[in-house]
């Protein structure tokens, strides 16, 4: 009686997933290939390093003077983080606490703006004169030179809605969306696609053998590019990558000078590095 109870709630459980992927098919239009605007810089498969939160050797990551460096040393492209303070203002910053940047382990979502900029940032350890930039400084000083790929970091903001008007809104105002893409998790990275298609999403993962679940998901829903670390990638996910034409749909983290050459001859046009010397030749 148990094991014929327990079989009844398992086939209904499968039963109710795949009509929920059935609906899900249906409200994100279905599973074939999806359309994407073939003429746009993004798409064309041509090699863009990118700079991870600028570069970082003269001054502490995600500030003005990280991406005026990386500016300096020929980089067209920015990666940035972007979360919300207390205040709901959106700035310049990586992690979830202030322990690597600030030297405090308090959660910075406790912040204003006002408060987190009075705060000294570190580099290499010790205090500077620089300061979190807010985003909208940063695309006042840099909107008109760089292209920006823009990691938002939620951490523990479940308001996609809101977060998703907030941040099309001010690319839209600024004449940023044709130049940045907009990259997440999943969850939220598939809704922005889903509610704004006129932006160029990125979702982090998945790995190696994982990339096969990108082409499961709804086309409405299927985020642009796809970007995971580097250390994963195999034979056979650049294989499977070159075989579905995706390899101009991939981006990578984790590159750095030990990395860089046996990346480069993959063929996935876009590269997070961490600067160095012997990227110059592709700048």
């Amino acid at each position: 009686m148990v094991l014929k109870t327990i079989t009844l709630i398992f086939k209904a459980f499968i039963i109710l997933v795949v009509l929920a992927l059935l609906v899900l098919g249906v409200i994100g239009g279905g599973w074939g290939s999806k359309d994407i605007p073939v003429t746009h810089q993004f798409y064309q498969g041509t090699l863009s390093l990118v700079a991870h939160r600028g570069v970082s050797d003269q001054a502490p990551e995600n500030t003005l003077a990280s991406a005026a460096r990386a500016q300096e040393l020929g980089f067209k492209f920015i990666e940035l983080d972007i979360k919300q303070s207390k205040d709901s203002l959106f700035y310049l910053f990586h992690d979830r606490d202030g322990h690597r940047l600030f030297g405090t382990n308090n959660p910075l979502k406790g912040y204003t703006l006002s408060e987190l900029q009075q705060m000294p940032l570190l580099h290499q350890g010790l205090p500077s004169d620089y300061r979190v930039p807010s985003w909208e400084e940063f695309n006042r000083q840099f909107s008109d030179e760089l292209i920006f790929y823009i990691d938002v970091k939620r951490h523990g903001n479940y308001n996609y809605t809101l977060l998703a008007d907030q941040i099309t809104k001010i690319l839209t105002e600024a004449g940023l969306t044709d130049q940045s893409m907009v990259g997440s998790d999943f969850l939220f990275t598939a809704y922005l696609e889903f509610r704004f298609p006129e932006l160029h999403t990125v979702f982090t993962g998945p790995g190696d053998w994982s990339i096969v679940f990108y082409k499961w998901i709804p086309k409405k829903f299927r985020p642009d590019f796809i970007i995971s670390y580097a250390e994963e990638v195999t034979d056979w996910h650049l294989q499977w990558l070159n075989q579905n034409k995706l390899i101009n749909r991939r981006m990578l983290y984790g590159i750095d000078k030990n990395n860089y050459h046996k990346v480069r001859k993959w063929g996935i046009p876009y590269l997070v590095v961490e600067y160095d010397p012997v990227m110059q030749q592709d700048l």
